[in-house]
């Protein structure tokens, strides 16, 4: 017998041995296989139910008896709806691919529940009385709070409202509101656009934050200027808010500050022009109102009411409008004056709103003094009576003295004759 007829016998024997193997291998019983195929939602929220589905396969070459699945659940779960057991019937033996029996299990989350994976068991059996359970455990669920876990709960600036010009300090308390840890925490201010009048200063738009713990909170510190020429008003800021998980999961959120920028009203009235120098006199009193503040104020109303030194004879409230800062607009009244004292204060009672809105009333008082007439010729106020007028009026008194003086007289000499 030659080498190649010995090697040919050899390797038929083989190929019978290993048949024969394979063979005993797969007639030896059935093999359950349990896979987690899903999870919906995924991840999910403490408090929600999550839908677990199990695919069932027989592996192994003999089919099986029906079996019985039951599902174990522990803290943070419990079965939501329906049994915790259920019966899948007699799989046929080397499934692969789609075939196989799905079984669904409604399972509540606690809502105390922590953000984590956590895992589940399940058993299984054959269907008769004593049969054993087989336990395959550690199925995994993946517990998580979807929604943005970082907040911003509190936003101050001093001074507030912020002066063009000024300084401010502007905090902000952060808060983990995540049952774990977030890491590489990211705040940044953005001042990019043209319409936001704020920069920074001492520091940068950015502040970031190595580890944040679960439910703690943290306060940052900006300090920002308002520009001088900003203009009154309240302004929005994007704030970009970034930070990672405990597993490497990056988040990122646009969140939006308001910071309003006005200064203190300071407004001055004083009497611009007036016909009325004398007491017991009538007539037109003009009042200028000026912006002294660095921002603008508006609906300005100026409202002056009778009292026992004087009567508004005009109507009493006139609605004046917008002041620019660095500006004045005047109101005019007319009133008659009833008082015999030389200084009569009109109480200008003003009521506007700031550029954020805010509404303000304050009286100013105005001064208006009294004169004689003589004083008031003397202060040019009133235009000075003519001497010619009076050397005519003195000639004219005389000749009508004189000429009522012969008049008399010479009815006197009449009657005597």
């Amino acid at each position: 017998m030659n080498k190649n007829k010995i090697l040919l016998i050899t390797i038929l024997i083989l190929g019978i041995i290993l048949k024969t193997v394979f063979a005993v291998n797969m007639v030896e019983g059935s093999k359950i296989d349990v896979s987690l195929i899903s999870q919906e939602p995924d991840p999910v929220n403490p408090g929600e139910v999550v839908d677990l589905r199990f695919k069932i396969q027989n592996l192994g070459a003999s089919p099986t008896e029906n079996l019985v699945f039951e599902i174990l659940p522990q803290y943070p779960f419990s079965v939501y709806k329906g049994s915790s057991q259920q019966k899948v019937s007699s799989l046929q033996g080397l499934q692969k691919d789609d075939e196989g029996a799905i079984i669904l299990y409604k399972i509540k989350v606690d809502e105390d529940a922590v953000e984590k994976e956590e895992t589940i068991d399940i058993r299984y059996k054959e269907d008769k009385i004593g049969a054993p359970w087989i336990i395959i455990e550690d199925f995994p669920v993946r517990i998580r709070t979807r929604d943005i876990v970082v907040s911003i709960e509190a936003i101050t600036s001093s001074p507030d409202p912020i002066p063009p010009g000024k300084e401010s300090l502007v905090s902000f308390k952060i808060k983990n509101n995540a049952d774990s840890l977030i890491r590489d925490l990211k705040i940044k201010l953005d001042m990019s656009s043209n319409d936001i009048p704020f920069v920074p200063i001492r520091s940068t738009t950015e502040k970031q934050i190595y580890q944040l713990d679960s439910k703690a909170d943290i306060d940052l510190k900006f300090y920002l200027m308002a520009e001088p020429d900003a203009e009154g008003g309240v302004y929005k800021i994007p704030v970009i808010i970034s930070y990672s998980d405990e597993i490497g999961t990056v988040y990122s959120k646009e969140d939006v500050i308001s910071l309003k920028v006005a200064s203190a009203p300071d407004l001055l009235a004083t009497i611009d022009s007036t016909q009325i120098y004398s007491k017991n006199k009538a007539g037109e009193v003009i009042i200028k109102i000026v912006n002294r503040g660095l921002t603008n104020i508006k609906l300005l109303t100026a409202k002056l009411e009778s009292c026992n030194d004087f009567e508004v004879l005009s109507q009493s409230e006139v609605y004046i409008g917008n002041i620019d800062s660095d500006d004045y607009e005047t109101v005019e009244f007319t009133i008659d004056i009833k008082s015999r004292e030389d200084i009569i204060n009109l109480p200008i009672e003003l009521t506007y709103m700031d550029s954020t809105n805010k509404e303000f009333t304050q009286t100013k008082s105005v001064s208006l003094r009294m004169f004689s007439e003589s004083d008031a010729e003397k202060a040019g106020m009133v235009e000075k009576k003519s001497i010619g007028f009076t050397i005519v009026f003195l000639i004219v008194a005389a000749g009508l003295g004189i000429y009522f003086w012969r008049k008399r007289k010479k009815k006197k000499l009449q009657k005597k004759q």
